[in-house]
């Protein structure tokens, strides 16, 4: 009856999402109690989840999960997963459980706030720098004599400015070593992981994919 009340608190489609990795045994605890426990997932990331119960006879219960979903907030995949886990291990946690809530989120660190302070100023740095050069781009094209015609297909063109914009002018003819160390560097100021967002490093992948299609054709 405890996961038939639980299930609810989950939408249809994570729920089966969450059965599918039960059934790949893909779910492997570190540590069970009747108020606490502790697991992680053998899949991309290794997302790590865990439980805790005020005492055996709470009817209600907490869960975490280290991936993205349950960083926005949200009842995972994982934390299904490990419940089933925890009902087929016949768990005491699960005991007269009636109400699963995401447990709320731990305050940042102070050194995690400064990282993203300093992300934020570079990002800045870089809007300002841009800015600025752009301002001369539209100018030297105001005073050129005659238009420049592009060397490489539209797509590479659209790539090449958005590389120029985000601070890396990749010189002509391209080298697939400046394209490397271009995405490299941007991608520590672009990745979810380092401050930026998910927009931000598939933008950078794509543009980042299409010059190096070009230079390997």
């Amino acid at each position: 009856m405890t996961m038939d009340t639980l299930a609810d608190f989950f939408i249809p489609e994570v729920r089966k999402q969450g059965e599918d990795l039960f059934n790949k045994d893909v779910i492997s605890m570190s540590s069970a109690s009747d108020t606490q426990a502790q697991a992680y997932v053998k899949a991309s990331g290794a997302p790590r989840v865990s439980f805790v119960a005020e005492d055996i006879a709470s009817s209600s219960i907490q869960a975490d999960c280290t991936c993205p979903a349950a960083k926005k907030g949200r009842l995972c995949k994982h934390i299904w997963a490990t419940l089933l886990k925890l009902e087929a291990i016949d768990s005491d946690l699960l005991a007269w459980k009636s109400l699963i809530e995401k447990a709320a989120a731990k305050p940042e660190s102070a050194a995690s706030l400064a990282a993203k302070a300093r992300q934020a100023e570079y990002k800045q740095q870089l809007k300002e720098e841009n800015k600025a050069r752009n301002k001369k781009i539209r100018r030297d094209k105001k005073q050129a004599i005659s238009a420049v015609t592009s060397v490489y297909p539209d797509e590479v063109e659209v790539a090449l400015s958005y590389f120029s914009v985000n601070g890396f002018e990749l010189s002509r003819p391209l080298q697939v070593e400046a394209l490397g160390t271009a995405r490299k560097i941007l991608a520590r100021v672009f990745h979810p992981d380092k401050g930026g967002t998910h927009e931000e490093i598939i933008m950078l992948n794509k543009n980042h994919d299409v010059i190096a299609a070009y230079l390997s054709s």
